[in-house]
């Protein structure tokens, strides 16, 4: 095994969260795995809730952000990779002005 990708998923709710309750609850959850980041630098941090973890030095970054992951509301989903990923990486496309009105 190369390496894991982590992706979180949203807490189960009877009612869709709304946006201020993800950005809220994205915020704290970035915040936790801050502090599990800076015991294990190895975890690298994509987009809100999604990292990947070498495992070249064994299962402990894993292990402690499965951790983390179980005692909040967060389900997640582990992709396992057998070699190095390829990632296509683009560049952000630059904004358009858009006016509005007439």
């Amino acid at each position: 095994m190369d390496s894991v990708l982590v992706v979180a998923d949203w807490p189960e709710t009877e009612e869709n969260l709304a946006v201020d309750e993800v950005r809220r609850a994205l915020y704290l959850l970035k915040g936790e795995v801050q502090e599990v980041r800076q015991r294990h630098p190895s975890i690298a941090e994509h987009h809100a809730g999604t990292w990947s973890i070498p495992l070249t030095n064994g299962l402990q970054a894993l292990a402690a952000l499965c951790t983390l992951l179980n005692k909040s509301s967060y389900g997640y989903r582990v992709l396992f990779f057998d070699e190095p990923p390829k990632w296509v990486v683009t560049e952000p496309r630059p904004k358009k002005n858009v006016t509005r009105g007439g």
